[in-house]
């Protein structure tokens, strides 16, 4: 049985392959295990439909809750068990405490160039004052300083991971957020993890399969891109995936 670890920068679809290997038959894969709430024991983990008939016993009384993984007894037909961490949540205490030398790593990259808008979408903006139709230069500024910081933490992050690959003893998947969203791209990821070529489930509703869900959800969409673009530039980070 492989056990495994998805690796990515926030919005490369990380969340996507876990739920389609979770319908797999033969996974189990959980989501953000390395999160700081449920490493705490603040927040427990939830496995979801992933777990339901594929496992024999697990021990509740584990603590920290993302040490359950490891203690699952699974049946004979599970393949694979894993879960994802994005980059962010990574660092060099919980590599060594929670993603053993040997363990498989899928490590998705993504042009941060197509990071930062999706990570505006997902986190709304409306926190840095850039909704609506007065979009002030002070509120330009705050957000600018913002994204500066949240990406230069992404590439210093990705690099980290990058570090962290040249020294594994495991085997290691890399693949890109374009190639993996195919379906030769997924079939990849199941070949890697010796499981049963079967199609990908439709994970996604209806509100994420128009290709202009982020420029129309968004006020101010133009001069939005233009910051983005003068901090890319900026950082000279075309092209540049993490």
């Amino acid at each position: 049985m492989n056990r495994f670890v998805i690796i990515g920068p926030p919005r490369s679809s990380t969340g996507s392959l876990v739920k389609s290997l979770a319908d797999h038959p033969d996974c189990i894969c959980g989501k953000e295990l390395l999160a700081t709430d449920v490493l705490n024991g603040e927040a427990d983990f939830n496995f979801e439909a992933s777990l339901k008939g594929k496992y024999i016993s697990i021990d509740s009384n584990i603590q920290p809750p993302v040490r359950r993984l490891n203690e699952l007894v699974p049946k004979n037909n599970i393949g694979a068990v894993g879960f994802k961490a994005t980059t962010l949540q990574l660092n060099k205490s919980k590599t060594e405490s929670y993603i053993p030398s040997d363990i498989h790593i899928i490590r998705i990259r993504r042009s941060i160039e197509d990071v930062l808008p999706s990570l505006i979408f997902a986190n709304g903006i409306k926190k840095f004052h850039l909704q609506g139709n007065d979009l002030t230069a002070e509120a330009r500024q705050v957000y600018s300083e913002h994204h500066i910081t949240i990406t230069k933490r992404l590439i210093a992050k990705s690099n980290f991971v990058d570090d962290l690959l040249e020294n594994h003893n495991g085997k290691i998947h890399d693949v890109h957020y374009n190639d993996l969203n195919t379906v030769e791209g997924y079939y990849d990821v199941l070949r890697f993890l010796e499981l049963q070529l079967i199609p990908r489930p439709n994970i996604y509703s209806k509100r994420y399969s128009d290709g202009n869900i982020i420029k129309d959800s968004i006020e101010n969409y133009d001069v939005v891109m233009d910051d983005l673009k003068s901090i890319t530039d900026e950082l000279n980070l075309t092209n540049l995936n993490i």
